[in-house]
């Protein structure tokens, strides 16, 4: 009797450090559309999918290239996606779609990070469902990393504490739990059912505060890791891969003219290497875009919503020669 209760005290104290867990998770961590772009992934079909940072979330609207390819395409870039995420995205999407197409949108700066432990890594990785995948994404994700990370998920929010009642109050009601991406709208931006920020033209201060350039000394040898995995995974797949960088300002080309030109000599040379067609369109012409600041939110390269549709076409283009 006595070994029965030591058994049973020890169940629901897990139990209630689970139910805690999941309290404080819910409180503190920020909602996200990444949670309804993969509800979209595993409740419908798609042919292809794009993947990458946040100018391919803004840049790349799956109506325009949808309209002109005749497949159905899925947004799943966002700001703080590094290569290992894209990666495994791409691997559950071959799971529950057998997709065809991936279209990899790359920002060289990202490839000067190993993506350091912070709050987006876990956003990525929380919303895959249980799977093989998704182990193996935790072994390249966290393994070896804070302990924390892994037994108290909400720890990497724990600055969230201003507003933690309202977060989790919001994330009761139908919208969020619906997968609804109007959830997420504000005045200025918007986001399509397949998985686009459309920003409307606002007045806005232009800045390059989360501007980060391409250095190669600090080249990630992880995130080349990663990204080789991907180009062989698709190949045995039999999945068609391109590597594109949006265009950014031409004000910001001209800034920072050496950072960006040894960029696209270094990627040129390295995807042709792997074998990997690469467009790179800050060299390139776009019919109709506006290559000045005045298409763009900021310094970055996040364009405005007429911009993308614009540059979604020569996208459409590409991808009905893969």
């Amino acid at each position: 009797m006595r070994n029965f209760k030591r058994v049973l005290c020890g169940i629901l104290f897990v139990g209630v450090i689970m139910c805690v867990n999941q309290v404080l998770d819910l409180a503190l961590k920020p909602t996200d559309s990444f949670r309804s772009d993969m509800h979209n992934l595993e409740t419908n079909d798609y042919d292809a999918i794009f993947v990458g940072t946040s100018h391919g979330k803004a840049g790349i609207n799956p109506n325009v290239v949808d309209a002109m390819t005749g497949d159905t395409s899925l947004n799943l870039c966002r700001g703080g996606e590094n290569v290992v995420d894209s990666y495994n995205i791409v691997r559950e999407a071959y799971r529950v779609n057998k997709i065809k197409k991936v279209v990899y949108e790359m920002d060289p700066g990202y490839w000067c990070t190993d993506g350091n432990l912070g709050p987006d890594s876990r956003t990525f990785y929380d919303e895959f469902p249980f799977s093989t995948i998704k182990a193996d994404y935790y072994l390249d994700k966290f393994w070896g990393e804070d302990f924390r990370v892994t037994l108290f998920p909400w720890y990497l929010y724990k600055k969230g504490v201003n507003g933690a009642v309202s977060r989790f109050q919001s994330k009761l009601t139908d919208s969020y739990r619906n997968y609804d991406y109007r959830f997420y709208d504000t005045e200025v931006q918007k986001f399509t059912e397949k998985g686009q920020i459309e920003i409307q033209r606002h007045e806005t201060q232009k800045d390059e505060k989360n501007l980060v350039l391409w250095e190669e000394n600090e080249l990630s040898k992880k995130t080349i890791t990663e990204f080789d995995k991907m180009v062989s995974f698709c190949r045995k797949k039999n999945i068609s891969l391109v590597v594109v960088t949006a265009p950014v300002p031409q004000e910001t080309i001209e800034t920072y003219r050496s950072n960006f030109e040894k960029a696209n000599t270094f990627f040129t040379k390295f995807m042709q290497g792997r074998g990997v067609k690469y467009y790179n369109y800050n060299y390139m012409d776009i019919d109709g875009f506006d290559k000045s600041l005045n298409g763009f939110v900021d310094y970055d390269g996040h364009m405005f919503t007429d911009q993308a549709d614009i540059f979604s076409k020569e996208i459409g283009k590409l991808m009905k020669e893969m």
